[in-house]
């Protein structure tokens, strides 16, 4: 009779409630601190002490204890295992003395099966309760694993990697079954809400950076300049940031524009875009000057500043400061863009198109199988908060990305199939999607839990096993004699067969058969490489702050999904991808210079208004000071001259042989 057949995991805890306590769950023993050595029924820590009708019944729990443990049971300690109708069990409780438990054996209660957590929604437990209140120790012995039942959190739903192992059986192609599904893709996928075919591609562009992301770009950047003015009074007399004034949103428009153009032309720094030698580009020049732009860049924010916690705060976050670009964004990719039916995951670098750069920023993307567009995504922070590690921890980093990406977007409950690689495949994360309709395709590691042995194990060139649980088909294959061990793929929608494929080798076209699994799993897991090749990433300086390169990025993203779009609704020929760009940077330099032109006449005319008493002309500057006229200098691309007069109404460098093409000459006749 000592053994009961009630079994617990080590460091388990047995809880109990006490309805008249403030807290919910309190622990009755720890067997993992029991003293007697390893007795393997938890019961035996239940009888110290029994307070019944005032009067105290003591036991030997020592003695108790070692006669259970040799074999023998007496009638008071089965009196005792009757009176224990309800059990707590906790997998994470906090280690209370034994004799606590008088005080509440009789308090326990006989509810039915509900779930409980702590505050801090460290400790989730289940309670289990018996079927007879009163039960003799044979009921007891009865009692499987099975029927106790360990929630690891809020959601029945998820699958824990400690679950039973699943049951894989060798199959071949006549003898599965395949699995009827209660569930598939019934998406139109395509652009939705767009312009008509046929549009300009401003519009389109304009999908992603409409008025709310200017405003937003405008209000932030001038807030941060003037912040920055206000802690710093004293600057250099020849200090650039002296002639800062607000940018507006046409102005910030034609910043992006020119970005745009820099992620075309490229070269090596911001000074070579604005050289004055045989080999300088008018355009830039024409657009804005060196020190405007570079002010507009150093002051370029998308988030108040006052608002965000120090490195040292616990409640920092390295992404909060393009956090609210990153909700744009992924607002709005979802909004514009119903995807088809596969998807797949990765990792993408933004900044450089390689994993070993020295200040790569990783981003977890999820992209569309069929074409390059970016669905959404977000920067990988690592584990700076407890929720985050611990969430990671328990499920694993390749089952966080994938449940936060889909749910960004909502794309569970709808048939999608989601593609994956080795690094996020697991039959917990399978099991998860399932539940959650949704499919799931990837390679599997060997060393993953629960794969069958003969998996581990190689086997001949072009040959292929297959194992299936329910709805989980797992096959191992070693397509050629370089590979040292099968390649395993996971899949919960697809079927025991072999395809026909056509590829090309050294100009000669070559027919295999090839595994359908493998052949699904090849067709759709790289988009997101190929939507990051796809990109056209804007400037960026290696001295640039991080946060920038990433703002940078996310733009690139919004263009890119701004040409998909344009490509898949316009019937006619369509633009090149550096065409669409071209065009959108035409479009907004005929809205900047019109603004500009209207501005410098603004400004004439009130100088006009204004004019001095002795009329148009020039003076001579005090010294040996010079500045460059305005009519002469860079004409047409040429050089800089320099003139030691200026005019008398703007105050702008003019030789005297440049008065009668200067403006204000113009406007006095």
């Amino acid at each position: 009779m000592a053994d009961t057949g009630f079994k617990t995991e080590n460091n388990m805890n047995v809880m109990k409630t006490d309805p008249d306590s403030d807290n919910e769950t309190q622990p009755i023993f720890s067997h993992s601190k029991d003293p007697f050595g390893d007795i393997e029924c938890p019961v035996l820590a239940m009888l110290p002490a029994i307070n019944s009708e005032n009067k105290e019944q003591s036991w030997n729990s020592v003695a108790i204890k070692e006669e259970l443990r040799d074999g023998l049971i007496t009638e008071e300690h089965e009196m005792c295992l009757k009176s224990l109708p309800t059990f707590v069990l906790s997998s994470a409780a906090e280690e209370e003395e034994e004799n606590d438990l008088a005080a509440f054996i009789s308090s326990l209660s006989d509810e039915d099966c509900v779930e409980e957590s702590d505050e801090d929604g460290e400790m989730s437990v289940h309670r289990v309760r018996w079927t007879d209140t009163h039960m003799s120790n044979s009921d007891i012995s009865d009692i499987q694993d099975s029927d106790i039942s360990f929630s690891g959190g809020d959601d029945d739903d998820t699958y824990h990697s400690d679950d039973a192992a699943p049951d894989f059986t060798e199959l071949t192609s006549e003898q599965d079954v395949p699995v009827t599904h209660i569930f598939n893709y019934m998406e139109i996928p395509g652009p939705k809400h767009v312009p008509p075919p046929g549009s300009e591609p401003i519009l389109y562009f304009y999908l992603f950076f409409n008025e709310s992301l200017w405003n937003m770009l405008v209000q932030e950047t001038n807030r941060y300049a003037d912040q920055f003015l206000a802690a710093h009074q004293y600057l250099s007399q020849g200090s650039r940031i002296r002639q800062w004034h607000e940018v507006t949103v046409t102005e910030m428009k034609a910043f992006v524009a020119v970005l745009l153009e820099m992620g075309i032309t490229r070269r090596p720094s911001i000074m070579s875009y604005w050289t004055t030698n045989s080999r300088c580009i008018p355009w830039f020049g024409k657009m804005f000057s060196r020190n405007r732009f570079q002010l507009i860049l150093k002051f370029l924010n998308v988030t108040n500043n006052s608002d965000l916690f120090p490195p040292s705060h616990k409640n920092y976050n390295p992404c909060a400061k393009f956090q609210p670009l990153v909700d744009h964004a992924n607002k709005l990719f979802h909004q514009y863009y119903t995807p088809h039916e596969h998807l797949s995951i990765g990792a993408a670098f933004v900044g450089t198109n390689t994993q070993h750069h020295k200040c790569r920023i990783k981003m977890w993307m999820l992209c569309d199988s069929v074409v390059p567009y970016c669905l959404a995504f977000y920067c990988y922070p690592g584990t700076k908060t407890r929720e985050v590690k611990e969430n990671i921890q328990k499920h694993g980093l390749g089952y966080v990305v994938v449940n936060d990406l889909l749910n960004v977007g909502g794309y569970l409950m709808k048939g999608f199939h989601v593609v994956l690689d080795s690094f996020f495949t697991s039959f917990q994360l399978a099991h998860y999607l399932y539940k959650k309709c949704t499919f799931l395709t990837g390679s599997l590691k060997r060393n993953r839990r629960h794969v069958p042995q003969e998996l581990r194990e190689n086997f001949d060139v072009g040959h292929i096993k297959y194992y299936r649980s329910k709805e989980i088909l797992l096959a191992g294959y070693r397509e050629k004699e370089s590979q040292r061990y099968p390649m395993l793929f996971l899949s919960t929608n697809s079927v025991i067969e072999n395809i026909k494929v056509t590829w090309t080798k050294n100009g000669q076209e070559r027919v295999t058969m090839r595994p359908h699994i493998v052949q699904q799993y090849n067709n759709y897991v790289d988009s997101t490489v190929k939507s990051d090749m796809a990109v056209t990433y804007l400037y960026e300086k290696r001295a640039m702050k991080h946060w920038k390169k990433v703002v940078f990025g996310i733009f690139s993203h919004m263009v890119m999904n701004a040409y998909i779009i344009y490509k898949e609704n316009t019937p006619r020929k369509k633009m090149t991808q550096q065409q669409f760009i071209s065009s959108i940077i035409e479009a907004i330099e005929n809205e900047w210079m019109l603004e500009r032109n209207w501005n410098e006449l603004a400004t004439s005319v009130q100088a006009y208004t204004s004019l001095p008493a002795e009329g148009f002309g020039i003076r001579r500057l005090a010294g040996r000071k010079e500045r460059v006229c305005v009519v002469c200098s860079r004409k047409n691309g040429g050089p800089v001259h320099r003139s030691r007069t200026i005019c008398i109404r703007c105050e702008k460098g003019l030789h005297g042989l440049c008065m009668s093409q200067h403006k204000c000459r113009m406007m006095s006749v």
